[in-house]
């Protein structure tokens, strides 16, 4: 403005050589200001798109979680690239970052007849239930690490001496294989069997991982065998402890299981005719199998009930029976 009023003293005629300079330091100064603006302009573009992209894996992981019916405790593992928000700089730059995605997933539903579960567990607590979890069939899966071969084999084994003839058959199943390191674990919670080898990697870089995903979950009565064919690249302690770990718990996942549960045998008797058919109706409602049946002077009987239920089954027989029945 002040360069105008100038000019327009001077009835028109061109600029001085000062007033040349500041206009040419004003038009400096405009572009400057339209520069920075965009930038700012691209910065904020690529903070949105980050931010838009952030949101679709979230959304996409949220799919993919409720298609996955399966464990409490534990996570299915997913290599690839991914980007979150610690991936992004102040300057609304992404970078790609190699992660681990961890999925938790939701328990599903139990069966009634306590068979075969055909949604994939399977790492899930007890939650403070009598019941466990044992392999229904035989189930390998594979993967592979820096061109290393890693297949895990899982079996149903109840004993110790099935547990030591399924490693046996492996190493004969892949006779060339460098290594066939396994873990296995016989019994319940509160008895357990447990055994690992590492098969000549480095000491607990494979039996104790392989191990630590089985007592991760409630999954017992078996043994994992994961068998190792060599890429020619060495991936150092943390790298096997990465690779097995991640072998035995795609193949824990991808199994299917049979669920077992803890039950006793109570011998009831001194029941009055009268009481039985209520007694035991009564009792099957509550899951309780009658067996042994012996109609005599007054109604003998044994039940099988879940444990955790035993102490509301005696409590039922004694209030139908007024307290006249004798459980042992």
């Amino acid at each position: 403005q002040r360069l105008a009023m100038d000019r327009e003293r001077r009835g028109g005629h061109g600029m001085s050589g000062e007033e040349c300079g500041d206009a040419h330091a004003l038009r400096t100064f405009w572009r400057f200001q339209e520069g920075r603006g965009r930038g700012t302009e691209i910065r904020s573009r690529r903070a949105s798109s980050c931010l838009k992209l952030l949101l679709t894996l979230s959304l996409i992981s949220m799919i993919a979680l409720c298609r996955f019916p399966a464990a409490h405790g534990f996570a299915l593992l997913v290599h690839g690239h991914t980007f979150g928000a610690a991936a992004c700089n102040g300057q609304g730059r992404m970078r790609s970052c190699r992660s681990v995605v961890l999925g938790r997933f939701l328990s599903s539903k139990k069966s009634n007849t306590r068979g075969s579960r055909n949604a994939s567990p399977r790492m899930m607590a007890s939650e403070g239930k009598s019941a466990w979890f044992t392999p229904a069939e035989e189930t390998s899966a594979e993967i592979k690490v820096k061109n290393s071969r890693f297949i895990g084999t899982l079996a149903y084994t109840p004993s110790v001496e099935d547990a030591r003839k399924f490693i046996a058959d492996m190493k004969v199943r892949y006779p060339d294989a460098r290594h066939n390191c396994y873990a296995f674990k016989i019994g319940d919670a509160s008895s357990s069997i447990e055994g690992m080898s590492d098969d000549g990697e480095p000491s607990g870089t494979a039996g104790r991982p392989i191990l630590n995903v089985i007592a991760g979950s409630s999954v017992t009565d078996c043994t994992l065998v994961v068998t190792r064919y060599f890429g020619g690249t060495k991936l150092g302690t943390g790298g096997l402890v990465k690779a097995y770990t991640e072998c035995a718990q795609v193949t824990l996942l991808g199994s299917k299981t049979v669920e077992r549960v803890f039950r006793v045998r109570l011998a009831v008797s001194g029941v009055d005719y009268g009481l039985y058919a209520k007694l035991r109706s009564s009792l099957e409602a509550l899951g309780g199998i009658i067996e042994d049946e012996n109609f005599g002077e007054d109604v003998a009987f044994k039940v099988n009930v879940e444990e955790e239920i035993r102490e509301q089954a005696i409590q039922v027989m004694m209030d139908e029976t007024a307290g006249k029945a004798t459980i042992s």
